[in-house]
């Protein structure tokens, strides 16, 4: 719906922004109940067919963005 696409774009923006809580960029355990309890109430199960190359790539693609993430961030906060 155009509700949950509005919704999901603020968050996507926020995130990228650096303003959400720590949990929601390191671990789970610090997120909010509330979002871990949504989480847990989703039926879809995301199940990719990946074989241990393409595996490998998107570990190194996702920790590349965590570090300029990161790295950004401490920019941001530096100012």
């Amino acid at each position: 719906s155009s509700e949950t696409h509005k919704a999901f774009k603020k968050f996507c923006t926020k995130y990228n922004a650096g303003e959400l809580q720590l949990g929601y960029y390191n671990d789970n355990s610090s997120l909010p109940e509330e979002a871990l309890e949504q989480c847990k109430r989703t039926k879809h199960k995301w199940k990719f067919n990946t074989n241990t190359t393409e595996l490998r790539s998107l570990n190194m693609i996702k920790s590349g963005v965590k570090k300029q993430t990161e790295y950004t961030n401490n920019i941001d906060k530096a100012k």
